[in-house]
């Protein structure tokens, strides 16, 4: 059995004792998994110098494992950076990599689409770069080569996107390396959003590999799914960079992911987010609060409700005062008449939107309307003692407040 098949079938291992099966709705960011003990049970990593172990942990990585090391995205919780390092590392990150594909191949078996399968065969791809590059860090190993070494004849520093520099020990040439990566997976207006990139920079003859890929997938309102996926291969090179997006309408069954990735030497640098929510129905009303009727007249009040986020068409169910009032439509009247004395009442006006996502979402809104007709004074100050002002006409009152 070759290398590669071992670290193959050792990374499966891992996923299905680890991570267990893969989520039919997306992968999960990055287990703290143990990396495990490759064909030739040699000794696990030390990991990276300590010195940049001391520059990762002060820029808020957590040390996960001697070779790996991750921190969450500010602002964005739901967005992972992750640095491996050397055989371990990488181990580690193949196991990552194999569950985002079953991930795919689990979605893929419920909403088949050629473009899913286009990021399962690119996903695919990726895993083989990887095999790859575990057997050329085994093959170092072996020789007695100094695992890490780069391209040139040294390199001083490595500068994460708009950081400052990471020092990576002495180095015959001056040489400062950077790496760009973002990724983001959120929810647009009218669905899942997506977007994905990575760079790669040197001021000497350091190169490096970058990576990248957006997915977006949702089911619209007439139940039609929608996918668009975009990948930029692996591109290897002293200045390369790739840059990813994808976005579909959907409002039920949605998901996004994007990542960008860089390889230089013997690290990796991946940024990744998954989505795995839709938009939720969400609806404001406003109209009329206060209603003065003079003697005599007769005033309308009048309600609107604007529904967003979920899906068309919108149903409308009215109440007022809790009994059933108006037609299937987003505005709603009535009209008041003077009843020939004074009085002050607070009636309820509530409206509940649904929408014709599967299942339906539904929202509801209320407000209180304050009617006043002419010959009665609103009591302004509540939980005060009521008074008649005028014996021969009750509804017109006076307060005294203690």
């Amino acid at each position: 059995m070759t290398l590669r098949i071992m670290f193959r079938v050792l990374s499966i291992a891992l996923v299905l004792s680890v991570l267990g099966m893969a989520s039919i709705l997306g992968p999960t960011p990055y287990a703290t998994a143990q990396p495990p003990e490759d064909p030739g049970n040699r000794p696990a990593d030390a990991g990276p110098p300590q010195d940049v172990v001391d520059q990762l942990l002060d820029r808020g990585f957590q040390r996960l494992q001697p070779s790996i090391f991750e921190r969450a995205v500010e602002n964005e919780p739901s967005s992972y950076e992750t640095v491996v390092y050397g055989i371990d590392g990488h181990l580690w990150l193949l196991g990552q990599q194999e569950a985002f594909l079953q991930s795919l191949q689990a979605r893929y078996e419920r909403f088949p689409a050629p473009e899913l399968l286009d990021a399962i065969l690119a996903q695919e791809t990726r895993i083989e770069e990887t095999l790859a590059l575990l057997e050329e860090m085994s093959e170092q190993e072996e020789a007695g080569q100094a695992s890490g070494a780069s391209s040139s004849d040294g390199w001083t520093a490595v500068r994460l996107g708009s950081e400052d520099l990471i020092s990576m020990g002495q180095a015959v040439t001056s040489c400062t390396t950077t790496l760009e990566r973002a990724a983001s997976a959120d929810l647009s207006a009218t669905g899942p959003t997506a977007s994905g990139s990575a760079g790669f920079s040197a001021t000497c003859t350091d190169i490096g590999t970058v990576s990248a890929m957006s997915i977006a997938q949702g089911t619209d309102s007439s139940g039609n799914v929608n996918t668009f996926t975009q990948d930029c291969p692996s591109d290897t090179g002293g200045d390369v960079s790739c840059d990813t997006s994808a976005s579909v309408d959907g409002v039920s069954d949605c998901f996004s992911s994007g990542q960008g990735t860089v390889t230089f030497g013997s690290f990796t640098h991946t940024v990744s987010e998954t989505n795995t929510t839709c938009r939720s129905l969400s609806a404001s009303l406003t109209g009329t609060t206060s209603l003065f009727v003079p003697t005599g007249s007769t005033r309308t009040g009048s309600w609107s409700v604007s529904a967003s986020n979920g899906a068309t068409p919108f149903n409308y169910q009215w109440l007022y005062n809790n009994a059933a009032v108006g037609t299937d439509s987003p505005t709603y009247s009535r009209s008041y008449t003077h009843p020939g004395f004074g009085a002050t009442r607070s009636d309820t006006v509530k409206v509940t939107v649904s929408d014709a996502a599967n299942p339906s979402q539904t929202v509801t809104k209320t407000l209180t309307v304050q009617v006043v007709f002419e010959g009665s004074v609103i009591n302004p100050c509540l939980g005060c003692g009521c008074f008649p002002l005028d014996g021969n006409n009750p509804e017109i009152v006076t307060t005294v407040c203690p």
